[in-house]
């Protein structure tokens, strides 16, 4: 942690920063948190933010390249999955990483700077908002971005190791945060925003960058509840709400149950596999949900778990080794996977073989 904060204290007004998220609640935040301590910390805020799925996209370099950065900031992406992809970037600015999952190579050196917890105990998980939060607050007082933190630690699903956080998020906004636990938490105010900000991005109401902005702007939670965005927000949030509804009722019919592993097609306009696995797991507590749709030749995958037997992300990124094209990874309750269809039938006995072994 000394080196990041070196690494972000070294930020000066003229810098030309660049910050790269994950295309999620968690990424949002960690974004958010990001530009609100450079306009603290210098002054002004990001030059640009760029969201990306994983793994990113191929011609991010290209993009990054003709905003001449002279500081380049990744969060919530496993970017060390690829070792020549960060390679490329630190010859264009020196890298700094915040991230959270599980670690795949070293990838530290003198233009990169690495942060995750992963690396002093491989079982702790703590979401990249956790991360930001925590760091930036040695820096700088971030008290009066709690209700960011809160949003994103909770858009992240696990808050085992993140309570103390939260604790403190309950203590000043005792009517916007209940009892701090898995269930609840997604039922407070904070985690109806998190499902407002996944419902925006699914409907395409907003897009990642621009929510963002949104946060950025805001003061506090009162601001996002009662100002100008909240019934753009309220109304995705309807429309997929009204979608999960649909989905929920034909999960009944539709869901193959392999002992304790549960497949569901998913089919519909909007695109929220993940939200719809997470609201799956709690009806299927003692399984694993694999809620998966077929596109362009590929099958995408979101897999959720309340049980502690299992790692999820574990487990599917090491099923899809070998496989080309293939990516997954995750957390031991989430994860999520591409895989080139050609391989869906091998992996998906694998996973029902290894789930239930």
């Amino acid at each position: 942690m000394k080196k990041v904060i070196e690494y972000l204290k070294k930020i000066r007004k003229n810098d030309n920063v660049v910050i790269i998220f994950h295309n999620d609640g968690d990424g949002i935040c960690s974004a958010t948190l990001l530009n609100k301590f450079l306009i603290k910390w210098r002054g002004r805020p990001v030059d640009m933010v760029i969201h990306q799925p994983m793994p990113p996209n191929k011609n991010l370099i290209e993009r990054v390249k003709t905003t001449i950065p002279t500081k380049i900031i990744f969060t919530d992406l496993a970017v060390d999955q690829n070792v020549n992809f960060i390679k490329k970037f630190e010859t264009i600015a020196p890298v700094l990483i915040i991230d959270h999952h599980e670690i795949s190579n070293k990838i530290s050196s003198k233009r990169v700077t690495y942060y995750n917890p992963r690396m002093f105990n491989k079982k702790v998980y703590k979401s990249a908002t956790y991360l930001n939060y925590k760091i930036l607050s040695n820096i700088v007082d971030m008290d009066d971005l709690l209700w960011i933190a809160a949003i994103g630690i909770i858009s992240d699903y696990d808050i085992t190791y993140s309570k103390d956080v939260l604790r403190k998020v309950k203590k000043k906004y005792p009517d916007y945060m209940g009892k701090i636990d898995q269930k609840n938490v997604f039922l407070s105010t904070f985690g109806q925003i998190s499902n407002m900000i996944a419902a925006a991005k699914a409907t395409k109401e907003f897009t990642c960058e621009h929510m963002v902005s949104i946060f950025t702007e805001l003061d506090d939670v009162e601001d996002f509840l009662k100002g100008k965005y909240a019934n753009r927000f309220m109304k995705a949030y309807q429309k997929i709400q009204n979608e999960m509804e649909r989905l929920k009722i034909d999960v009944e019919k539709s869901s193959k149950v392999f002992g304790n592993v549960v497949f569901y097609e998913f089919n519909s306009k909007y695109n929220f596999r993940s939200p719809l696995s997470s609201v799956l797991s709690d009806r299927y507590s003692n399984k694993v949900v694999v809620v998966w749709e077929k596109s362009k030749g590929r099958v995408k995958l979101s897999i959720r778990t309340k049980s502690q037997k299992y790692n999820v992300g574990k487990i599917i990124k090491t099923l899809s080794r070998g496989m080309k094209n293939a990516s997954a990874g995750g957390h031991p309750a989430a994860g999520g996977a591409t895989i080139p269809e050609k391989y869906w039938d091998e992996f998906k006995e694998n996973l029902i073989n290894t789930i239930n072994a």
